[in-house]
């Protein structure tokens, strides 16, 4: 997912990530998901969120080492999700 964080709300962001996570959830319901971020370096002003079972590739960090667990609702994920992104590294570092 991407989303220009100057025009990105928080907010619909977790929701979307936590619907996803739910779609997945139910397909393999014993996956473990976690949420990763891949923050912005200098010049950037995308900043790249998602909830997935391994690292999507170079740079990405984990948000939360603890996993998305399968007995959450996805009003909990959602409001998880948004507290997490907003103590993240997710902007952009010149901003």
């Amino acid at each position: 997912m991407d989303k220009n964080v100057a025009t990105g709300n928080l907010a619909d962001i977790s929701a979307f990530l936590a619907r996803e996570w739910y779609h997945d959830q139910v397909r393999d319901i014993y996956g473990a998901y976690y949420l990763w971020i891949k923050p912005c370096l200098p010049g950037e002003t995308t900043w790249h969120p998602i909830v997935s079972k391994e690292s999507p590739g170079d740079r990405w960090e984990l948000a939360d080492p603890q996993r998305i667990s399968p007995g959450y609702s996805t009003e909990y994920v959602t409001k998880r999700i948004y507290d997490i992104l907003r103590r993240s590294k997710i902007l952009p570092v010149d901003r």
